[in-house]
Order: structure tokens, then C-alpha cells, then sequence
């Protein structure tokens, strides 16, 4: 009965042990991965000063004016990607705020810019009150398609701040 008392007591104080070392293990780790965050945030930061800096005309000299001169081709080919990848798929980019819309939009569905050969945003004195509530010929029709625009009647996608006719707020 000793033996099993002297056996059981060893194997309390060995998970004791173990836990305690486990949980020691896990607070360090975990300890490491937010320093480690902090200095990624901290590297974050000074790229974004450094940007800044070029940003604005300034240089930092030899090895900052290649990196950034780098910076910018991948910058111009990430751009250039994405604008294919957007054409290819019927859409284009949004000069403003760089959201995809839809090649036939007027206006920007996100921040309600006027693209490109789309004509001026009509006001609510353009527009009768009766056309407000029809839909317009080119509106898609189905409901679950998003709400229709109060000033023009266009139907836009669910998710849509800006109308993409007139450029109206939803």
C-alpha cells in the first residue's frame, strides 16, 4: 500500500512539474510573439516613414534610394496586374479610391466618384419625383440584386454605398 501511496504521490509531483514547465513554456512564447509583433509594427512604422520621406521629395541616400526605386517598379507592376486581372474580368479600377467597379458604372460604388466619360451626377431638381421611384431602363431587375437609387431609380449591388448612375449616396 506504501508503494502505491509512494508511486501515486511521484506521479502528482512529476505533473505538477510538467505542467508548471508547460505553462512557463507557453507564457514565454506567447511573451515572444508579441515582441515579435511589436518589432514587425515597428519595422511597419519606419517604412512608412521612409516613404513618407520619398514620398515628399526627400532621399536618404545610396542604399534607401535603391530600395525605394525598387519599391516603386513593384509598386507600377502590382498596379499594372491588377488592372489587367480587373479588365480581364469586365471591370476597372476606380481612380480615387482604386475599388473595382463594373466597366459600364458611371460612379463609383464605394466612394461615389465620377469615372471616366460618365456624365455629371443629375441633382434632385433634375430628377421628378415620379422617375425616382421607377427603376431605370438599364436597372437590373432582380430585388435581391440591392436597393434601388432614390434619385435616379438605378438597382445597385448589396454592398454598394454610391449609386453607380449618378453617383448619389444609398
Amino acid at each position: 500500500m506504501d508503494d502505491i501511496k509512494s508511486t501515486i504521490t511521484d506521479l502528482a509531483g512529476n505533473v505538477a512539474k510538467t505542467s508548471s514547465r508547460f505553462l512557463k513554456s507557453t507564457k514565454l512564447s506567447m511573451a515572444l510573439s508579441s515582441e515579435e509583433q511589436k518589432l514587425k509594427n515597428l519595422y511597419i512604422e519606419i517604412g512608412k516613414k521612409v516613404h513618407e520621406i520619398y514620398t515628399y521629395g526627400g532621399s536618404l541616400g545610396g542604399v534607401f534610394d535603391e530600395c525605394y526605386a525598387r519599391l516603386r517598379e513593384l509598386d507600377t507592376r502590382i498596379k499594372d496586374i491588377k488592372r489587367e486581372i480587373a479588365e480581364s474580368r469586365g471591370l476597372t479600377a476606380c481612380p480615387k479610391c482604386g475599388a473595382r467597379v463594373d466597366r459600364d458604372s458611371d460612379f463609383c460604388p464605394k466612394c461615389g466618384s465620377q469615372l471616366s466619360g460618365a456624365a455629371p451626377a443629375p441633382t434632385r431638381s433634375m430628377v421628378s419625383p415620379t422617375y425616382q421611384t421607377e427603376p431605370a431602363p438599364n436597372a437590373p431587375l432582380p430585388a435581391e440584386s440591392g436597393k434601388a437609387c432614390p434619385v435616379c431609380g438605378r438597382r445597385n449591388g448589396l454592398g454598394e454605398r454610391f449609386c453607380v448612375a449618378c453617383g448619389r449616396a444609398l
